[in-house]
């Protein structure tokens, strides 16, 4: 492992000058959370907009699907090597450029190449974590990097609560124009407020695993997204899931032998890493398995709806208390580190969550339940999401900070395109020929939900008990660190475990 370029992570900044860093970096990752979910309730208006139809539009959530999966570990190991503003500030003018023309588009193909330039910006949130390492003071580090991380899902479940009534009374374009005026503030505020990385790793990863990595991640997404509608042992997605698998399969190697690779790969090895992983893929199956199912079942009606019959306004703003207990699982993460360990946190997350999900598949006649139970488990949610980048960041040093929490975001992005997947499926498949969910599908969806909470309270009882939020520096002063001086010499450990990992 190559030593920092640069000086180590030093002093913090004054408070004035961190505020408007951690200022500017909410604003961006508030407008990028907006964007990421606030098409998905409007897919039937888009179709009939762009005069395309149902099988096609879907494209729109596919396509910025898969860049943003390409894009968040290759743009996030580039921060750690080029400057993790420089790369910040690029992925924030490719975002406000692809908010255009998705404003402009007139045609289903020139959406989808505004969605594709969206998604590259799902960097931002990785790089978003190691600037904070880099410049927060340490006793404020886990309290932003929970704030910042909540609000990839407050910001989904807010954009989903404003999509009924921006189209209603603002028109249906209004939902792609506010996007590129916050994009443009957004980029505004970073490249005044935040300052050029001080922790660098030199060289730039090499070509084979990067081209590796990306044709794997597209065909795992293409077959995810797509299986149900091409048929799972259809010749078309057995050939593509093969193939996915042989290209992850080369690209694990190409990075073994890499001497520069996108993902250092013995970081995968380190088991706060893997088992944060884990946990990562089961909550974004919960998060975005539920972003998929209960807006569903609260606008469906008639006699076949099974669900509550609401319309779009009123299904976003049932919504809002989810949308609140994310924001309150945020900003309660940083207290709640004070006195309990990061696991902790962690596993209390996923345990307030599973009893949110399972009193919604006990309770969902109503929407009184609706509301009150969707305020506990999207608390749970908050929680998981704030606490998660700062257990993956106590484990390795700050050269690889961007790379490690990209990853990890990787997974839980996966996560949420399997968990929409298995819960739509689940719904229908106690439905009529007609593939319409009936009470019981709903009913047996949220307890899958439930199910993947359960997996990841599971899943984190396997992490290292002594796992510790790392200030800022430490592991660039070869004190010995968890996953720094481990690495430093090639060999994987943990002493934050206090026994190496097996």
């Amino acid at each position: 492992m190559e030593a920092p370029i640069s000086d180590p992570v030093g002093a913090a900044r004054g408070a004035r000058a961190y505020r408007a860093i951690y200022l500017a970096l909410i604003l961006a990752a508030i407008v990028f959370a907006l964007v990421q979910s606030v098409v998905s309730p409007l897919l039937p208006l888009v179709q009939e907009h762009l005069h395309t139809d149902a099988a096609s539009v879907t494209w729109v959530l596919t396509a910025y699907l898969i860049s943003a999966a390409v894009a968040t570990p290759v743009l996030a190991r580039l921060g750690d090597v080029l400057g993790k503003r420089r790369v910040l500030v690029a992925v924030l003018g490719t975002f406000a450029v692809g908010c255009l023309v998705a404003a402009l588009a007139n045609s289903l193909a020139v959406l989808l190449v505004g969605r594709v330039l969206q998604g590259a910006a799902g960097a931002l949130f990785p790089l978003s974590f190691a600037i904070i390492r880099d410049e927060a003071p340490p006793h404020r580090v886990a309290t932003s990097i929970g704030v910042v991380s909540s609000l990839l899902a407050v910001g989904s479940g807010t954009s989903l609560v404003i999509a009924g009534p921006m189209t209603r009374y603002l028109g249906y374009s209004s939902v792609f124009w506010l996007p590129v005026v916050l994009s443009c503030a957004a980029f505004v505020a970073v490249v005044v407020a935040v300052p050029e990385s001080r922790v660098r790793t030199p060289g730039l990863p090499g070509l084979l695993p990067t081209v590796l990595l990306a044709g794997w991640l597209v065909g795992l997404l293409l077959v995810v997204s797509s299986g149900s509608r091409w048929g799972w042992t259809s010749a078309l997605t057995l050939g593509i899931g093969t193939t996915a698998v042989v290209l992850a399969a080369g690209w694990w190697f190409a990075e073994r032998r890499a001497e520069r690779p996108v993902v250092d790969v013995r970081l995968l090895r380190l088991r706060t890493v893997w088992t944060s992983n884990l946990v990562a893929l089961a909550v974004g199956a919960t998060v975005y398995g539920n972003f998929a199912l209960i807006p569903r079942f609260l606008q469906a009606s008639g006699p076949t709806g099974h669900g509550l019959g609401l319309s779009l306004g009123q299904a976003g703003l049932l919504l809002l208390p989810q949308t609140v207990g994310f924001a309150l699982g945020g900003t309660l993460s940083g207290r709640l580190g004070r006195w309990l360990s990061p696991r902790r946190v962690l596993l209390t997350a996923s345990l307030v969550a599973t009893a949110g999900y399972g009193g919604l598949a006990l309770f969902h006649a109503s929407p009184w339940e609706v509301a009150l139970v969707t305020l506990v488990s999207g608390t749970g949610n908050g929680l998981a999401f704030a606490v998660l980048p700062t257990i993956v960041m106590a484990a390795v040093p700050p050269t690889q900070t961007g790379a490690a929490t990209g990853l990890n975001a990787n997974v839980r992005l996966i996560g949420g395109a399997i968990g929409g997947q298995l819960v739509a499926a689940v719904a229908v498949g106690f439905g009529a020929a007609a593939a319409v969910p009936t009470q019981s599908g709903y009913t047996w969806a949220f307890a899958v939900l439930a199910g993947f909470a359960v997996t990841g309270a599971l899943v984190g009882t396997l992490i290292p008990p002594g796992t510790r939020s790392a200030p800022p520096g430490r592991h660039s002063r070869g004190d010995g660190g968890t996953a720094a001086g481990s690495l430093s010499t090639g060999l994987p450990s943990e002493r934050e475990s206090g026994r190496a990992t097996p």
